[in-house]
């Protein structure tokens, strides 16, 4: 009999992602870096970013010490010339993007429907 920890040979693991390329938007921090982490152990190469180089370089770190790829990038989620240029970077590197996942902090109260594109003014 198998335990509940063993797993077949012909059986997938759960949450298996090996190959795959993930774009993760400010992921170098909290809840982000748990995520961001998690993937590179399920087996997908991660892009991690945040605006400080020092916590991007420490996230990678972590991530290529998982045996993944990685590209050390900072970005800013209130500039879309930067968004641009993290896609644009992330792609040219790794040919495409599986998986994208957005845990940028930023505290507002307001209607969704509503809510402005831009952040300008709302520090």
């Amino acid at each position: 009999m198998l335990s509940s920890n063993t797993r077949r040979p012909s059986e997938p693991r759960l949450f298996a992602i090996d190959r795959k390329n993930c774009r993760r938007g400010w992921g170098t921090s909290g809840i982000g870096r748990a995520i961001s982490l998690g993937l590179a152990e399920s087996g997908a190469d991660v892009v991690a970013s945040a605006r400080r180089q020092e916590q991007v370089d420490a996230t990678a770190a972590e991530i290529e010490a998982r045996g993944r790829k990685t590209l050390r990038l900072t970005c800013d989620m209130q500039d879309r010339s930067s968004l641009q240029r993290l896609l644009n970077e992330s792609v040219a590197h790794f040919g495409k993007v599986d998986i994208l996942v957005n845990s940028a902090g930023k505290i507002k109260r307001a209607p969704t429907l509503t809510f402005p594109e831009t952040m300008e003014g709302h520090h």
